[in-house]
C-alpha cells in the first residue's frame, strides 16, 4: 500500500501499520509540523529514535527533508519492518539504520516486545 506516495509493507494486525493503510499516514500534523521546521532550517542530522517500521525515516527520506538519518530500533520484528520499508523505497543506502535502543549509557537491556497488534509498545528496562 501507499501512505504519502511511498510504499510500505503494512501489517493491519499492528495498530499503527493498520492506522498508516487506512489514513495514508501516521501522525500527520506532528509530521508535517516537522516537514515545515526542516524547510525553514535545513537539517543536517535526523535521528529516528525507536524507529518502529521506519514511517517518519522514509517521510524525511523522501522529502528531502534531511542530509543523513540515522534510524536505531532494537526490537527484531519492528526492525524487520523497517527494512522492509526501506527496501520497498529503494531506500537502504540512504537511511542508516542500527539495531540497538539508545540510552544515556552502555548497558545491556532487556527487550519486551510489544504485542502483535501493538509492536509500537515494545520496551526496555535495565
Amino acid at each position: 500500500m501507499r501512505a504519502q506516495g511511498a510504499p510500505f509493507v503494512v501489517d493491519t494486525d499492528d495498530y499503527v501499520d493498520r492506522y498508516i493503510a487506512i489514513e495514508g499516514m501516521w501522525e500527520g500534523d506532528q509530521l508535517e509540523r516537522l516537514a515545515v521546521l526542516a524547510t525553514e532550517r535545513p537539517i543536517d542530522l535526523f535521528v529516528d529514535a525507536g524507529a518502529n517500521t521506519g514511517f517518519y525515516s522514509v517521510m524525511f527520506a523522501t522529502r528531502n527533508l534531511a542530509q543523513r538519518i540515522i534510524a536505531f530500533e532494537p526490537d527484531p520484528g519492528n526492525y524487520a519492518r523497517l527494512m522492509a520499508n526501506l527496501r520497498a523505497n529503494d531506500l537502504t543506502s540512504r537511511i542508516e539504520t542500527v539495531s540497538v535502543a539508545l540510552g544515556d549509557q552502555s548497558s545491556a537491556v532487556t527487550l519486551y516486545e510489544g504485542a502483535p497488534w501493538s509492536r509500537g509498545e515494545s520496551t526496555i528496562a535495565a
